[in-house]
């Protein structure tokens, strides 16, 4: 095994590829993302086409469950200035999806399925860090805005391509 002729060589080489990576990531957020306000906007018109289309649930009791769950999650995440809205699709499918804007959405069928409140907060950060991330804000920006309503919201919604290194990526950057 070759030792290092400076003990600093591989952390100093890590530092710079980590920071690159890093400022690629950054790069393409400032080069793809919509503003904040276009993104809050496009998320509010997908989040009506998506409380037109699908089942939500009527159960005041289990939303704001969910609601509070979320709230007290977002105060952790890089971007908790944002009005985030979480709501309860009644499906039994186990699904959830982040909407551009803090539009979050969890399907009945994944609260059944929860053992328990902490399996259900991890779904919820994993959407937030999506949001944080501008993940369905950047694939809608990329794919054009000339798309149709539902185009877009098939886009933000988890019906068009879904990448795993979206989940990587939110992982790193959407907590404090």
């Amino acid at each position: 095994m070759l030792k290092p002729e400076h003990p600093m060589r591989p952390s100093l080489i890590l530092s710079l590829l980590v920071g690159l990576g890093l400022t690629s990531v950054h790069l393409e957020a400032q080069l793809f993302s919509l503003s904040e306000p276009q993104e809050i906007e496009l998320g509010r018109e997908a989040s009506k086409k998506v409380e037109t289309d699908m089942p939500m649930l009527r159960d005041s009791e289990i939303t704001a469950y969910v609601n509070r769950l979320g709230q007290n999650l977002v105060r952790y995440s890089h971007r908790s200035n944002l009005r985030y809205s979480f709501k309860v699709v009644n499906s039994p499918e186990i699904n959830a999806f982040a909407l551009p804007g803090g539009f979050i959405y969890v399907n009945r069928g994944l609260l059944e399925a929860a053992d328990n409140e902490s399996e259900v907060a991890g779904v919820l950060g994993h959407e937030i860090s999506h949001v944080v991330a501008r993940h369905s804000a950047d694939q809608m920006k990329k794919s054009g805005h000339r798309q149709s309503h539902s185009g877009r919201l098939g886009s933000c919604s988890g019906r068009q391509r879904w990448s795993r290194s979206w989940d990587n990526e939110s992982g790193r950057r959407a907590w404090n």
